[in-house]
């Protein structure tokens, strides 16, 4: 049921579309007008000066080759866009702001071509269908899920930063020490550390009677009540993806009894993203893992935490991935891995190292859970605001105001927007 006062609207009655043009790499410049292509980045994909279809402020990019939706709104005053997308115009009928939400929320499956490369026609996304309520409460509706992103932005910007000290500071700490710990150091095969400390192979730190190996070769089906199942895709760098573990036949585990997991464990993906190392979560006990993944049962000269933080930084992640360089698919092979040289410094100092990047991983794990719990209000808020489950008050007369942005595209360029089309 349509809301009082909403209306039913075709795309093409609200914008005008126009699919962006063909660019190559030497079109490209260090200026001039920005470019933008399909994807979910919001900064643009280069820059150009050569003459183009050039679109204005408030006229939104939709992924429409390949990457399919994820509608952005450039803030630039001009800017062009690739073959890759289509541009969307809105006319004095709709706000852009709305009108970017309403597209974010749209379903565009059934309008795209399945084919090799999935694309977004003009045509076919001229009907596409959205609900269209008056001016003052699309302007309302975009300011209240404007603040949200805002707020996601915030966080997001919050944890990249994160992620950068933390990898600049695993570069420092776990090569030259805590600061201030150490006033001599030496020339190593993995860069300057601390005389005190020690440069061994990783092979020589298993525990005894026990070895750098790998798990099953053959998993067969999946059996729901049997073992669970850690795959190369499932290490990620520090963390496991629970979500996409399987499960393996006890019978099959039982033929690797050497890798069923007791937790504590050192795991490295020797595939895929090979060098994503973690350590077992005792939780984990009792999985079970597969070829694609290296298990290291470390002993009592250094902690798993602390060598899996090493081998996370680009000392140690760089010694795993020399060997793979170059090859069409890279392969951490378990000889090559056996031969990487990490720091020993003593178990204190290991203890005080991992326990200070533990608390920038912590403050991320912080930051992730804010920016979850954000991406959920904003998808709440737009089930209810852009159906009209939810009305706003909007201030009436905004309502006589003109549009907060149009799609000014210049005259001279002589595309067909409609003369409705707000002009610079």
């Amino acid at each position: 049921m349509t809301p009082n006062g909403w209306r039913q609207a075709g795309l093409a009655e609200i914008a005008d579309l126009a699919m962006g043009e063909t660019i190559i790499a030497k079109d490209l410049t260090g200026d001039g007008i920005p470019v933008f292509s399909a994807g979910r980045d919001s900064a643009p994909w280069g820059w150009t000066s050569k003459s183009r279809r050039v679109f204005g402020r408030g006229t939104i990019v939709l992924g429409a080759r390949g990457t399919i939706g994820f509608p952005r709104l450039p803030t630039f005053e001009r800017f062009v866009s690739t073959q890759t997308t289509i541009a969307v115009a809105p006319t004095d009928a709709a706000v852009s702001e709305f009108l970017k939400y309403a597209l974010e929320r749209a379903n565009f499956d059934d309008i795209t071509a399945k084919q090799a490369v999935p694309m977004l026609t003009i045509s076919a996304l001229r009907p596409l269908s959205l609900l269209l309520p008056p001016l003052a409460e699309q302007r309302k509706i975009a300011a209240i899920l404007s603040s949200v992103d805002d707020a996601i932005e915030s966080t997001q910007a919050v944890i990249d930063q994160l992620h950068v000290v933390k990898k600049a500071m695993m570069a420092e700490l776990l090569t030259r020490g805590l600061p201030g710990r150490h006033t001599r150091f030496k020339q190593t095969e993995i860069g300057e550390v601390p005389e005190e400390w020690e440069v061994v192979r990783l092979g020589s730190l298993v525990a005894a009677g026990s070895s750098v190996t790998y798990g099953v070769v053959q998993p067969g089906p999946e059996d729901p009540a049997g073992v669970r199942f850690v795959r190369s895709g499932d290490v990620a760098a520090g963390h496991l993806r629970e979500e996409t573990l399987r499960t393996i036949t006890r019978a099959v585990s039982d033929q690797y009894s050497r890798t069923v997991l007791r937790g504590g464990e050192l795991l490295v993906a020797l595939v895929g993203q090979p060098g994503a190392t973690l350590v077992a979560p005792q939780r984990l006990a009792g999985a079970n893992i597969a070829r694609q993944v290296g298990l290291i049962q470390l002993g009592t000269r250094v902690s798993a935490e602390f060598v899996c933080l090493f081998l996370q930084s680009p000392s140690g992640l760089g010694g795993m991935l020399r060997e793979t360089i170059g090859s069409v698919q890279q392969v951490i092979n378990l000889r090559d891995l056996e031969k990487i040289l990490v720091p020993a410094p003593d178990a204190c100092e290991q203890r005080d190292l991992v326990a200070v990047v533990a608390a920038i991983a912590d403050r991320q794990a912080v930051e992730h859970e804010t920016l979850a719990g954000l991406l959920r209000i904003k998808s709440a808020l737009m089930s209810v605001l852009l159906t009209g489950e939810v009305r706003v008050t909007a201030d009436e007369r905004a309502v006589t105001s003109p549009p907060a942005s149009g799609p000014p595209p210049p005259p001279e360029q002589g595309n067909a927007w409609s003369k409705n089309a707000a002009r610079p």
